[in-house]
């Protein structure tokens, strides 16, 4: 696993997205492309663990507060029944899930 440049998901033999979620918090300030096959989209901005400060438990805790607060996103994302949701729905349940601060979750 590995961060992807998000020209390595466009062209012909790019797969097909149903949802795509972004969680770089520099991206909330970016132009995010327009996807193939219009997927719903999320930002679920955080802070990048790599840039933790401090020594080698506070650098960890930063990976484990990652961790945590995207598996709770992915939790509540995943508990949603997303066949009864219009898209306009789905996205706004989408977008409260992100908005919801890190500390909440």
């Amino acid at each position: 696993m590995r961060s992807k440049d998000v020209s390595e998901f466009s062209g012909p033999d790019a797969p097909h997205f149903h949802f795509v979620f972004t969680v770089c918090n520099q991206a909330a300030n970016e132009e995010c492309p327009a996807w193939e096959g219009q997927p719903v989209t999320g930002h679920w901005g955080m802070p990048d663990p790599v840039k933790a400060e401090g020594n080698d438990a506070q650098k960890a805790l930063a990976f484990q507060e990652a961790y945590g607060a995207l598996k709770q996103r992915i939790d509540l994302f995943t508990a949603l029944n997303i066949e009864s949701l219009s898209r306009l729905a789905l996205q706004a349940r989408i977008d409260d899930i992100g908005r919801k601060p890190i500390e909440d979750l």
